[in-house]
């Protein structure tokens, strides 16, 4: 009986670790994202993120910061930035890329793919490279809400892209704002 239990048990682990079930986070009435049920939240995976999930023995990550428009805008100028960063989505996620690519090895980023994310404008990324000597593939998206700047992270070890590439895109492009009743 106790094997027949312990069986179940490890069945229904290995079972869940690779289903496709998705379960929807919302983040304090300001956003949703569609993430795998396999994964948990961290909170310690970003300082700065809003949300974290991860699911350790799939090596497969997620994060999304959030920040107020304005506040980027005033940063931009207060900085004389303006020059070189617009104040829209467009420079919004050329700041975060250039930050965000200076600390890796030969990074390669895709051309982004201007797109809606649920009404929104969006740009998403792919990045491969090298951090702390781990081959790191990453999909991103940058998406213009109402009031807040959206940057949605998702990762996995390159050699595990194959295997989660749809899982990471399907996150980044899932971010709903919870209150759009009011317009820009």
């Amino acid at each position: 009986m106790k094997k027949t239990a312990l069986f179940l048990f490890l069945s229904s682990l290995f079972v869940a670790c690779d289903s496709d079930s998705t379960q929807v986070v919302k983040v304090d009435h300001k956003y949703s994202l569609e993430i795998p049920s396999s994964m948990s939240e961290n909170n310690e995976l970003n300082e700065d993120a809003s949300l974290g999930y991860q699911n350790l023995f799939q090596e497969l990550y997620v994060i999304v910061i959030d920040e107020n428009k304005n506040e980027y805008y005033d940063v931009i100028k207060e900085n004389g930035l303006d020059e070189k960063y617009t104040l829209n989505l467009e420079g919004y996620s050329n700041l975060i890329l250039k930050n965000m690519t200076s600390t890796m090895k030969d990074p390669v980023i895709s051309d982004p793919d201007l797109t809606k994310i649920n009404g929104m404008d969006a740009r998403t990324v792919t990045i491969m490279g090298t951090v702390d000597g781990l081959d790191i593939y990453w999909v991103m998206s940058f998406i213009e809400g109402r009031k807040q700047f959206y940057q949605i992270m998702s990762w996995t070890l390159a050699s595990k892209k194959e295997a989660h590439k749809a899982k990471l895109e399907k996150m980044v492009r899932s971010l709903k704002e919870l209150d759009r009743s009011v317009t820009k």
